[in-house]
């Protein structure tokens, strides 16, 4: 997920770069193709990555998306739309537009038939019918989490932070050596919290955040509300508001 707005941060900083040199201001369309969504195939930890990844998005870079399209959609895809939808601010949602069998046509109408591949309805040729887009599909056995990887609890920091307050564990990086990388290994117990790489301004060193920091890494919310955690769950019904 990470990842995800890591690279996007380059590429709407390239489209920041474009609109200052024409003069004018440039957007994005995004096109979610369902084909072949089944119900067995919904996982709510996978909801949860898609509307975080909305309501990232709108934060971060709310002037940017111009429309998203949803095409191919099966037709329990309104009941998911009930549950994404309250997320996500008014104005995100009107940007939203669930397409029927004519997607083709308001694809070509809406992004132009010379960007979009044949597959979608375009003239855009391709080696293969998805171009260079990756489809998605099963992640990988060597890609999937596995607790037995977790470093042993002696080797970790523990950091509490209460509500509206923030933490920061501080990293010196002594001379330039090319190729060295600076990794971790986190996990939130409860509620969510937001996560960032700053390198530190000149005389910033001691605090959290400066407003002269340099962002290294995006910051992005991991959310625990889908994560498998012991405990007990209640289930509750409630109508004492109807």
């Amino acid at each position: 997920m990470s990842s995800y707005f890591t690279g996007n941060i380059g590429k709407w900083s390239h489209f920041r770069a474009l609109e200052k040199k024409n003069g004018k201001q440039l957007g994005t369309s995004v096109i979610f193709d369902l084909d072949g969504l089944s119900f067995a195939q919904v996982d709510m930890q996978a909801m949860k990555v898609v509307t975080t990844m909305l309501t990232q998005l709108q934060e971060m870079f709310p002037d940017v998306i111009r429309k998203i399209f949803v095409i191919n959609a099966p037709s329990f895809i309104q009941i998911l739309w009930g549950m994404i939808s309250p997320c996500l601010a008014k104005q995100t949602q009107q940007k939203i537009r669930i397409l029927g069998d004519n997607w083709k046509d308001i694809l070509r109408e809406s992004i132009g038939e010379e960007v979009l591949y044949e597959h979608w309805g375009g003239t855009r040729k391709a080696e293969t019918p998805f171009g260079h887009i990756r489809t998605g599909g099963k992640v990988p056995a060597e890609l999937r989490y596995d607790p037995n990887n977790d470093l042993p609890a002696d080797k970790l920091q523990k950091l509490v932070i209460g509500a509206k307050s923030v933490n920061f564990v501080p990293i010196t990086v002594e001379e330039h050596q090319p190729g060295r990388k600076i990794t971790w290994w986190w996990r939130v117990e409860s509620n969510d919290i937001g996560f960032v790489v700053y390198r530190a301004a000149p005389g910033q060193e001691k605090v959290a955040e400066h407003a002269d920091d340099y962002v290294v890494h995006p910051k992005f919310k991991l959310q625990t509300e889908f994560v498998p955690e012991d405990g007990e769950v209640s289930k509750l019904f409630d109508k004492s508001k109807i």
